[in-house]
């Protein structure tokens, strides 16, 4: 007879795993049928609340898979006569609900006529062995010996599911985050010259910052433009991606502090329209344009902290003149902790049409000796120094800039994948119980 399994996950998901994300690509959901499919040569329909982004099954996942929506707060899109339910239940030999609510006897009965639907009497569609229905993440009442609904609920569950109930439990061990610190208090010290609040440790300090995690940090490569206020990073971040100041959706520049948020914008791989298939490890790229630090708004003391520098894949550092103390102490914070950055120069035309106006020195000369003298304050070799300008996207270092920070955040993102990849896995299982 048919069987009911009680699937929860606690899977700390990559955005592209997660059921209610389905970005183009199949969930982890639809993945998990997938394979079931693929092994046990059978179908499988996968049924997500209605406003999921449902990913489509022809997207990677088996052809034995089909999704769809149902009502999470109606009782008709689960009944068996559903005009549009009962045909794609009836094919399928496995049926998985995500997230459905469990509270009631009715909803009980509701998700056991999954597995009857289809002609013929309920007595020999109960017989059949093929016909199983997967809750994922479901809402049931607590089984406590003093709640008497949901002693009543597991009691019709297993007399609706003559061939059983079970219970699994699917768990991943967390994504750790770059940007920890070890030793909190040494840091705290060295950085504020005061002691740590008194009971509290670095994953409160140096926090990622929510808007940083709500955007998909685990999953897409994330580069910070940043440096003082008027040194031209909104421009910059504009030429990285390729538009000019008046198209729509650019950042605002201006000659005052334009930046007053941090604001974050995708934008293509090199060679590419859109952000590449996540199972190729890169499943997006996104430029995050900071406010300046150093100014009485943001400043340093607390920039590293409130911007979430330390979580970054890659940092740029503009300077349209010599790099200021504050830029040189936020390079010390990038190296300190093992932060990719890159140092820009950027207005670099204005410059050497100055010198070469002031002194005839020769455009080579000029650029050569900039670039020393970045190198010495800023301890960074020449791969990793850049003079352009975002006026013209041909000229100086802006090619070499633009490969260098794509195949910086594609390194990043092959990291992220190994490591959402090479985590621990756990299963376990309950049988006769949900």
């Amino acid at each position: 007879g048919p069987q009911l399994v009680s699937l929860m996950l606690d899977i700390d998901p990559m955005p592209w795993w997660d059921p209610t994300r389905g970005g183009g690509k199949p969930s982890f959901v639809v993945g998990i049928a997938s394979r079931l499919c693929k092994e046990t040569k059978s179908s499988a329909l996968v049924l997500f609340p209605e406003g999921t982004a449902i990913p489509p099954a022809s997207a990677g996942a088996s052809p034995a898979v089909r999704v769809a929506a149902y009502n999470p707060a109606g009782e008709d899109a689960l009944d068996a006569p559903d005009a549009a339910l009962a045909p794609l239940c009836e094919a399928a030999d496995l049926i998985f609900v995500v997230r459905p609510s469990v509270g009631s006897l009715e909803a009980v009965d509701r998700l056991a006529s999954l597995s009857l639907a289809g002609p013929g009497k309920r007595e020999e569609k109960m017989k059949k062995k093929h016909k199983h229905v997967v809750a994922v993440d479901a809402s049931f009442p607590p089984s406590l010996p003093t709640e008497q609904l949901g002693r009543q609920v597991r009691a019709r569950c297993k007399e609706n599911f003559p061939g059983g109930v079970m219970r699994m439990q699917v768990v991943v061990e967390p994504l750790a985050l770059r940007g920890g610190v070890e030793d909190m208090e040494q840091i705290f010290y060295s950085e504020y010259d005061v002691a740590p609040p008194k009971g509290k440790g670095s994953g409160e300090l140096f926090e990622l910052p929510k808007w940083l995690r709500e955007a998909g940090y685990k999953g897409t490569g994330n580069l910070a433009v940043t440096g003082n206020s008027g040194t031209g990073k909104s421009s910059l971040n504009n030429a990285i991606r390729g538009i000019h100041p008046r198209d729509d959706g650019a950042a605002p520049v201006g000659v005052k502090e334009t930046t007053m948020f941090p604001t974050g914008y995708t934008f293509p791989a090199v060679g590419a329209q859109e952000p590449r298939d996540p199972d190729s490890a890169s499943m997006g790229l996104k430029l995050w344009d900071l406010p300046g630090a150093g100014t009485p708004r943001f400043p340093l003391s607390s920039y590293v902290r409130d911007m979430g520098i330390r979580f970054f894949d890659l940092v740029v550092v503009v300077a349209s003149q010599r790099f200021t103390e504050t830029d040189l102490k936020l390079m010390d914070e990038l190296r300190a902790h093992g932060v990719p950055y890159f140092a820009v120069r950027s207005k670099i035309d204005l410059e050497v049409r100055n010198a070469e106006r002031d002194t005839g020195a020769r455009p080579d000369d000029v650029l050569q000796a900039i670039r020393e003298d970045i190198g010495r304050n800023a301890q960074l070799p020449d791969d990793r120094i850049f003079m352009l300008t975002s006026r013209k996207h041909d000229a100086y270092d802006f090619p070499r800039f633009l490969e260098s920070v794509h195949t910086a955040l594609q390194r990043a993102l092959d990291v992220k994948l190994a490591r959402a990849l090479d985590r621990r896995i756990d299963i376990r299982t309950l049988h006769r119980a949900v």
